[in-house]
């Protein structure tokens, strides 16, 4: 018995020292940047990450440089989106941005300000809004939706193809519920709470955590399950009906821009909604229409694609059109706009050559021309 004992005891403490030294590699050189709400914090403290800044500055790299206590005659912007919106030190530049081209459209008498990070969600894109908006009082916060991915984002916990956590919304009661990692777990009062502590920051817990959830199946009797994961993320939110997934992201996606909307009429601004035509990626079997394997928009609402043997339907508009009637009820400032996409719903590729983003400020001037457009008409 006392061998038994000593041997257990032995494994034990070998496993836990195994266990501290794979967290303290983990740490130092595959470290996770987990969410936590800090009010006033980094904006990756935040909403899971930030936006980028320029080299040794605190300024955002797509972002005008002015003095925030610019002239009260002066209509002030700020434009909110992900990675459409937002440019980095490798070649994406701001002068190719949709807020930079709305400043220059608009001239003097307009101050465009721009808060954007890639990858970013709705979700993420109002909280980093919620911790910004204190400084600033616009006349106008524009959010930029994003069919590609924002529909995954707002129900997944983590960046699409990264180890990176983020703060997600559920619905409860009917009403919004901001969750992070230790509202997961009950408050369980006979648990060491400084030790439980420790184990929900730890970066062992945070993988295992991340994997299990962004893995689990909502629906286990539907056959289209495989297509809800992340591997299709930039297909699956186009395919009618909407998946289960998409289904609950797409309520959740509606009651943050309700209460989106409402926060910033309570700050004194005007809300409008923009939807950016991005394409869609066929990760299916091909089609011989669409050469490039990406999807545009045309008069075909109703595509038919192969999966794994299986047949889908997909149709490019379906977020549109959802997003269209809600905010109609909400009686909120909806700007979309595909006339100049749909000589390339075959070619799409000619406008993002990934399909999503676009190639330079032309193809990004087709929207916020459109936008710029819709802004003088509210002001006349």
């Amino acid at each position: 018995m006392f061998k038994l004992i000593k041997v257990l005891f032995f494994n034990i403490f070998y496993l836990i020292l195994l266990l501290m030294i794979l967290e303290l590699f983990l740490s130092l050189f595959l470290p996770v940047n987990k969410y936590e709400m800090k009010i006033g914090g980094e904006y990756k403290s935040i909403s899971g990450w930030g936006p980028t800044t320029k080299s040794g500055q605190s300024n955002f790299l797509c972002d005008n440089v002015r003095n925030y206590d610019s002239n009260n005659k002066i209509k002030k912007i700020l434009t909110i989106g992900d990675s459409l919106l937002d440019c980095n030190e490798y070649g994406s530049e701001f002068k190719n941005t949709i807020p930079y081209l709305m400043s220059t459209t608009l001239g003097k008498n307009w101050d465009v300000y721009n808060l954007s990070a890639g990858g970013w969600g709705t979700d993420q894109e109002y909280l980093a809004y919620m911790n910004y908006s204190k400084y600033n009082n616009f006349d106008y916060v524009i959010l930029f939706y994003t069919p590609a991915n924002d529909l995954y984002n707002n129900i997944s916990k983590k960046a699409i193809s990264e180890k990176i956590a983020k703060p997600y919304f559920i619905i409860k009661d009917d009403n919004l519920q901001l969750r992070n990692i230790e509202l997961n777990y009950i408050n369980n009062k006979n648990i060491n709470k400084s030790l439980l502590y420790l184990l929900l920051k730890s970066q062992i817990f945070m993988r295992i955590y991340i994997y299990l959830d962004n893995n689990k199946i909502i629906n286990l009797d539907n056959e289209f399950t495989s297509l809800e994961q992340e591997n299709y993320a930039h297909m699956a939110h186009s395919i009618v009906p909407l998946l289960p997934r998409y289904k609950i992201s797409m309520e959740v996606t509606k009651k943050i821009i309700s209460k989106f909307k409402k926060d910033v009429e309570f700050n004194g601004s005007k809300f409008v909604l923009v939807y950016i035509p991005t394409g869609i990626r066929n990760l299916c079997e091909p089609l011989i229409k669409y050469p490039s394997n990406c999807i545009g928009y045309g008069e075909n609402k109703n595509i038919n694609i192969t999966c794994g043997g299986k047949s889908v339907n997909v149709n490019p508009y379906i977020q549109h059109d959802i997003l269209y009637q809600f905010s109609k009820q909400e009686n909120i400032t909806f700007i979309a706009d595909f006339s100049n996409f749909i000589e390339f719903e075959y070619k799409h590729n000619e406008i993002a050559n990934d399909c999503i983003h676009f190639n330079g400020s032309r193809q990004a001037s087709y929207v916020s021309d459109v936008v710029v457009k819709k802004l003088l008409a509210i002001e006349h």
